[in-house]
C-alpha cells in the first residue's frame, strides 16, 4: 500500500507539501477594504443547512519550537492556526463571550500570522482590511446581529460559540482564504518553517523504499487530523533509532498524506462502510482512474444501474482491461486509524464482478423503476429495526468485498436475514416493510448466487419444483386468500405470514395442515368468481395459465412426496424466502373473458 500510495501521488502531480486544503466554511464576515463589518451570512442559503467546502491554507504538520521538534495542533503548547479560517474563539481578539483579553494563547497567535502576512503585503487591501477590522477589536455579538437569525438566534449563536462551526473573512467581494497572493505568501510561509525543520531532523535510509534523505519524525494528519503514523512505544531506543521504530523519509511521509487525503476527498473514490472507509483506485502508467465505485454501489437512481448493465463501463474495461486496481479498508479509533483490509486485482474483474452484483440484485426488483438494494439497505436489514440498531462495520465490508471482488457472502449474514425476517412479520408489518422484504430477499440471493447455490428468478419462479420454494409459494398465496377475505372488513393483522411465518419456513408439517383448513373458509368469504379464480387458477386475457392453490399444492405434492416436509434447514429456510416474495410480488392479471 506504501508503493502505491507513492505512486498514486506522482500520477495525481502532488508533491507532499500542498499548502492548501479542502475544509468547510460555514459563516462568512463582509468587509469593506477599509476593515468595516457589512454583513454576517451563512455559506449556504439554505433553511437548516450551513457549510461549503472551500480551498484554504493548510498548517504544515511539524515546527521546531524550544529547542525541539513539535508536532502541530496536537495540544495547547504546540498549536498554531489555520490562516484567515477557524472558529469564532480563534479569530475575534476577545474571544466568542467578549471578555478575554487576546493574550489568550490560540487568539495570540492567530493575530501573530495576520500582523505578519500584513507587514509582508502592505499593498494587499484584503489582509489589511482584516487587520485594521481585528485592531478595532470588534464584539463578536455585534457582528453577528447583522444576520437576521430570527427564532433561531439562540441556536445558532450557541454552535458558533461552541467552536463547532467555522468561519472566514470576504473583503471588497473576495474570500480571502482563496485570494493567490495570500495563498502565495502562505506558500513561502510553510517552505520556511519546513526547512527550519527539516535542518533539525536526522538522517538515514527509507526502510520500505530504500531511499536515502531526511526521516520524519512526526507525520501529516489523514482521515480528518489522525496522524498516519504514531508510535506510543520506542521498543528499539537501545540500538540507537530513538523515536524512528520504523524509518520513513519525510518526502514520502507527505506524498502518502497527500494520496490518501485526495482520495477520502474525491466522491468517486471512497466509500463510508458503517465506521470503515473504503479507498479505491486504478493506476497505470499514464493515468490514476477512479473508477467511481462509491457513486455506483450507492447509487438512488435505477437508471445509472440500468447503463452500466446495459453498456462499456465508462470506457474503463476497453481501455485498461489489465489496469491494477486497488483497494483499502481503513478503520479509524481515537488517535489512530488502521488498514484492515486491502485489495489489488484487475479492473475488468472488478466490472464483471459489479456486473454481477447488480443483475442479482437487479432480479429482485419489482420493475424497472425499482431503485437497486444499496449496500447500507442490505446492511441494515440484517438487524432489529430500531434507530439504536446498526450493522456492526464488517457488515458492509463484507457486502462491499463480495460486491467489488466476488467474495462469498458468510452464513452469519444469511442467517441473520432469515431471522430478521420471521420476528418482524410477527410483530406486523408498517409501510417500510415492502422495502426491507426486497432487501433481505436480495441478500438471500446474493448468497445463493455468489456461493453457487442460486437459480431462481422471477421468469422460472412457477418452474421451481424444490419443496422449500413451493412451501414459501403456498404461504404467499395463503395470505393473500386471507387478506381478500378480510378486505370488507377493515382488513387484518392476523393474516398466515404474520401469525405463522417463523414456523412455516421451520416445520412445515406442523403449520401448514391448519392453515389450509383455514383457507377453505376465507375462499368461502371471498365467494364468487375471484374465490374460484385463487383456488383453480384461470386463464389471462393473454393467453398466460395463471396458477391458483390448486396448483401450487400439486406441485408441492409431487416435489415432497405426498406430505409436507417435516423441517427445514437454513438453506432450505432462505429458497422458502425466495419462493415467499416472488409468490407475494407476483401479479395477477385481468382474466380471459368467457360466455
Amino acid at each position: 500500500m506504501y508503493a502505491e500510495l507513492l505512486n498514486a501521488a506522482s500520477l495525481l502531480g502532488l508533491t507532499g507539501i500542498e499548502h492548501y486544503r479542502s475544509r468547510p466554511i460555514h459563516w462568512i464576515i463582509d468587509l469593506s477594504a477599509q476593515g468595516k463589518p457589512l454583513a454576517f451570512s451563512p455559506t449556504v442559503a439554505v433553511e437548516g443547512k450551513r457549510g461549503k467546502k472551500f480551498r484554504c491554507a493548510k498548517n504544515y504538520h511539524m515546527q521546531f519550537k524550544d529547542g525541539k521538534i513539535q508536532s502541530v495542533c496536537t495540544n495547547q503548547n504546540n498549536w498554531l492556526p489555520d490562516f484567515l479560517v477557524g472558529p469564532v474563539d480563534e479569530v475575534f481578539p476577545r474571544g466568542a463571550d467578549g471578555k478575554t483579553p487576546i493574550r489568550f494563547g490560540k487568539r495570540q497567535e492567530t493575530w501573530r500570522l495576520i500582523s505578519k502576512a500584513a507587514r509582508d503585503l502592505p499593498n494587499n487591501e484584503i489582509i489589511q482590511g482584516i487587520k485594521r477590522f481585528l485592531v478595532s477589536r470588534p464584539d463578536f455579538q455585534s457582528v453577528f446581529s447583522l444576520y437576521d437569525a430570527g427564532e433561531n438566534a439562540d441556536g445558532i449563536l450557541k454552535i458558533l460559540k461552541e467552536g463547532r462551526e467555522n468561519i472566514a473573512f470576504r473583503v471588497a467581494g473576495t474570500i480571502a482564504s482563496s485570494e493567490q497572493e495570500l495563498l502565495d505568501w502562505w506558500r513561502m510561509h510553510i517552505l520556511r518553517q519546513r526547512e527550519i525543520v527539516c535542518e533539525k531532523l536526522p538522517v538515514g535510509d527509507d526502510l520500505l523504499s530504500d531511499s536515502h534523505g531526511v526521516l520524519a519524525e512526526f507525520f501529516p494528519p489523514v482521515l480528518g487530523g489522525t496522524p498516519m503514523i504514531s508510535y506510543n512505544k520506542v521498543p528499539y531506543q537501545s540500538f540507537g533509532l530513538g523515536s524512528q521504530t520504523t524509518p520513513m523519509l519525510l518526502e514520502n511521509a507527505e506524498k502518502c498524506a497527500e494520496a490518501l487525503n485526495a482520495l477520502c476527498e474525491d466522491p468517486d473514490s471512497n466509500l463510508w462502510l458503517g465506521g470503515m472507509q473504503a479507498v479505491f483506485w486504478a493506476a497505470n502508467d499514464q493515468k490514476c482512474v477512479a473508477p467511481g465505485f462509491g457513486g455506483l454501489i450507492e447509487v438512488a437512481d435505477p437508471m445509472a444501474v440500468r447503463d452500466f448493465l446495459g453498456s462499456p463501463w465508462g470506457g474503463i474495461s476497453k481501455a485498461l482491461p489489465n489496469a491494477r486496481f486497488h483497494a483499502a479498508i481503513l478503520k479509524k479509533t481515537k488517535g489512530r486509524f488502521s488498514v484492515r483490509h486491502w485489495h489489488e486485482t484487475a479492473l475488468s474483474a472488478a466490472e464483471s464482478n459489479m456486473r454481477r452484483w447488480f443483475s442479482i440484485l437487479d432480479s429482485v426488483s419489482e420493475n424497472s423503476s425499482s431503485t437497486p438494494c444499496k449496500i447500507s439497505v442490505l446492511a441494515k436489514c440484517t438487524v432489529q429495526k430500531s434507530k439504536k440498531s446498526k450493522p456492526v462495520p464488517r457488515t458492509y465490508t463484507e457486502l462491499f468485498e463480495a460486491a467489488l471482488f466476488g467474495r462469498r457472502l458468510p452464513s452469519h449474514l444469511f442467517s441473520a436475514v432469515l431471522q430478521r425476517q420471521a420476528i418482524e412479520l410477527a410483530k406486523g408489518c408498517d409501510k417500510e416493510f415492502e422495502e426491507r422484504l426486497r432487501a433481505r430477499t436480495a441478500l438471500i440471493k446474493l448468497y445463493f448466487e455468489l456461493n453457487d447455490k442460486g437459480g431462481f428468478t422471477m421468469e422460472n419462479h412457477k418452474s421451481q419444483k424444490d419443496s422449500a420454494y413451493l412451501c414459501g409459494r403456498l404461504l404467499a398465496l395463503l395470505d393473500k386468500i386471507h387478506i381478500d377475505a378480510h378486505k370488507g372488513s377493515g382488513g387484518t393483522n392476523s393474516s398466515p405470514a404474520n401469525r405463522a411465518y417463523a414456523a412455516a419456513s421451520t416445520t412445515p408439517a406442523l403449520i401448514f395442515p391448519q392453515l389450509c383448513k383455514l383457507a377453505r373458509y376465507h375462499l368461502n368469504k371471498v365467494g364468487g368468481g375471484l374465490a374460484n379464480r385463487l383456488e383453480h387458477g384461470y386463464e389471462a386475457e393473454t393467453g398466460e395459465p395463471v396458477e391458483g392453490l390448486k396448483q401450487v399444492v400439486a406441485q408441492l405434492q409431487e416435489a415432497a412426496g405426498g406430505t409436507f416436509p417435516r423441517t427445514l434447514s437454513l438453506e432450505q429456510q432462505g429458497r422458502f424466502a425466495i419462493g415467499f416474495y416472488y409468490e407475494r410480488c407476483r401479479r395477477w392479471p385481468p382474466a380471459k373473458k368467457k360466455n
